[in-house]
């Protein structure tokens, strides 16, 4: 199954064969910005400009949970390894930690301090989360804690991509039209930087082995 996000607020699941579509999920009232599944393919996660999450269950198409709390634009998300927690950010400034299973929310992170959050990515083994937005840093906190280890220097402007190569290495991608590489824990500045064009670098991905 595939599932493809809408300006018209709706969710809609596929069959990939086939090209059949399923169903149609309902329940946004704005548009959604984008939409992920768990690890097993039996949730979807949606983000929306009516400032929540929802968490769909997809044999149903029923919403599981509606995830409620930030204050502005929620524009991404992301699911923990163990298919436990996902991660919202938002143009509040903050990340939300959520439980999948009853839908609370454990952690606010962040805050309007730190710019509008464009991004999130969970480490590999679940232990951390990176967030990074229109300011250009990028902040990595404890996952299990809520607690902010470091804050990444360097962009000169917004970052629309985040990935972890490894549990000890972060990639990044900026609309300064460079694509960064960090070292956590952060012993010196980021190396390499990859100076990628002209226009806006949106979106960067990452080999399986996380070499290239």
């Amino acid at each position: 199954r595939v599932v493809s996000a809408s300006g018209d607020g709706t969710l809609r699941v596929w069959e990939i064969e086939s090209g059949e579509r399923l169903r149609v999920l309902k329940g946004h009232s704005r548009a959604i910005d984008f939409c992920c599944l768990t690890s097993d393919g039996t949730k979807a996660i949606s983000a929306s400009r009516d400032n929540t999450a929802r968490v769909w269950d997809l044999e149903t198409g029923k919403p599981l949970h509606v995830l409620n709390g930030h204050r502005d634009r929620v524009r991404f998300g992301c699911v923990s390894p163990d298919d436990t927690q996902v991660v919202t950010a938002s143009d509040d400034g903050t990340l939300r930690v959520w439980d999948i299973a009853s839908g609370a929310c454990v952690h606010v992170l962040g805050g309007a301090d730190f710019g509008p959050l464009w991004r999130c990515a969970i480490a590999l083994d679940g232990t951390r989360v990176a967030g990074a937005g229109r300011q250009g840093q990028l902040f990595v906190w404890d996952l299990s804690t809520g607690e902010l280890l470091y804050e990444l220097a360097g962009h000169t402007s917004g970052v629309k991509c985040v990935s972890w190569r490894s549990n000890t290495s972060l990639i990044s991608a900026s609309i300064d039209s460079t694509s960064r590489v960090w070292s956590i824990p952060k012993e010196r500045p980021s190396e390499p930087v990859m100076p990628l064009g002209q226009r806006h670098t949106r979106c960067v991905g990452i080999s399986e082995n996380g070499t290239e």
